[in-house]
């Protein structure tokens, strides 16, 4: 597959075979559709880290019916009926079940996630800067200048039938306008660095 989108921006393109993503990333990909027509599984699993060691594992399964010539697509749902297996060849099984990639297989580089070429940083002045303290208060609680996020029933894209459209961590931005966001740890945030003693003295 083909990262081509990092947290909504575009980026240079990178082809992977495993992904990796953690708490709060968002990728976008494409999946290049160029194998026999049929169904395929599309694996995840979650890579204990630090604190996280919560084991996830689950897969979905990609299916396409149709077979590219060298102008078009020529429809082939005739062959697929509902009793067609999944396709599976170990062979094409490039994660490991507890997520790492197995040896030699291509993965997300975050080093070369540089931004798309056309997508050029504005050369104005911010019209809004914010800047934002966060601090994580207890093992699950995560706050914005004293403000906990809380997790919306309502969805907030859709606008005021959220009751998350006029919370304490929602800002609203004007449209087409550049903003600087400026965010620092707090100093008695649970995940900060802390210096030891000897350390601190050097």
């Amino acid at each position: 597959m083909f990262v081509y989108a990092a947290d909504g921006l575009f980026v240079e393109m990178q082809e992977v075979k495993v992904l990796p993503i953690s708490i709060g990333q968002r990728y976008s990909v494409i999946i290049k559709l160029d194998q026999e027509p049929g169904r395929y599984y599309l694996r995840f699993a979650s890579i204990r880290v630090g604190d996280m060691q919560q084991v996830i594992e689950d897969e979905t399964i990609v299916e396409y019916s149709a077979v590219m010539t060298n102008e078009t697509f020529v429809s082939d749902s005739a062959t697929m009926g509902s009793d067609m297996s999944v396709y599976a060849d170990p062979q094409s099984t490039w994660m490991l079940v507890n997520g790492s990639a197995k040896l030699g297989q291509s993965t997300l580089n975050e080093q070369y996630l540089a931004p798309f070429d056309r997508n050029t940083p504005p050369t104005n002045p911010a019209d809004t800067t914010h800047v934002f303290t966060v601090n994580q208060t207890d093992i699950g609680t995560w706050v914005v200048d004293k403000a906990p996020y809380v997790e919306v029933k309502t969805p907030i894209i859709l606008g005021n039938q959220s009751h998350g459209w006029n919370a304490n961590t929602t800002l609203h931005m004007p449209y087409n306008s550049t903003i600087d966001i400026i965010m620092t740890i707090a100093q008695d945030s649970m995940d900060s660095v802390r210096l030891l003693p000897d350390l601190a003295a050097m």
